[in-house]
C-alpha cells in the first residue's frame, strides 16, 4: 500500500541501511514482543495465505530438519535416505546464516545455537497471526484491528 502510494506520488521507493544512525526498542518484554508479531506477522504478507503457511513451514524443515537427522543419527535410529553429510553442512550453514545475522544486528554471539528455537517460535507466533487475523481478534494496546484486508 505504501508502495503504491509512493509510486503514484512519482517518487523512488529506497531501502537504507541507518543502522549506524538510529536505534529502536519494539517491545519491552517477551510478552510484548509476542503480543506485537502476533498482530504483524501475517499482516506483513498482505493476507497471502499460501506464500505465508509456504514462508514458515519451509524455514521450520530448512532449520529443523538437519538437527533431526543428526539427533536420530545420535541416538542409533537410522537416518536412510538422509545423508549425515547433509544434515551436518545444513545445520552449519543455518548456525552460519544465525551467525551473520547477529554480527549484522549485534547481538550476543551466545544466541547463534538458539537460532532454531527461536524459528520455531517465530513460527508458533506466525500461526497466532494468521488465525486472530483471520478472525478478526488481532489486538493492540487494547483495540481490536479487524479482519486482513479492511
Amino acid at each position: 500500500l505504501v508502495q503504491r502510494r509512493v509510486a503514484r506520488a512519482g517518487l523512488e521507493w529506497r531501502l537504507v541501511d541507518g543502522i549506524r544512525y538510529f536505534s529502536c526498542r519494539m517491545y519491552r518484554t517477551g510478552r510484548e514482543a509476542f503480543e506485537g508479531f502476533s498482530k504483524n506477522l501475517f499482516p506483513a504478507f498482505g493476507g497471502h495465505i499460501a506464500v505465508f503457511v509456504f514462508v514458515w513451514l519451509w524455514l521450520l524443515v530448512v532449520y529443523w530438519q538437519p538437527l533431526v537427522v543428526l539427533g536420530l543419527a545420535a541416538a542409533g535410529v537410522p537416518t536412510s535416505g538422509y545423508s549425515l553429510a547433509t544434515a551436518g553442512a545444513g545445520a552449519l550453514l543455518g548456525a552460519a546464516l544465525w551467525a551473520v545475522t547477529a554480527i549484522r544486528w549485534r547481538y550476543p554471539l551466545y544466541l547463534v545455537p538458539l537460532g532454531p528455537v527461536a524459528i520455531a517460535l517465530g513460527a508458533v507466533i506466525a500461526a497466532r497471526s494468521m488465525v486472530l487475523t483471520l478472525r478478526g481478534r488481532a489486538r493492540w494496546k487494547g483495540r481490536v484491528l479487524g479482519r486482513a484486508g479492511r
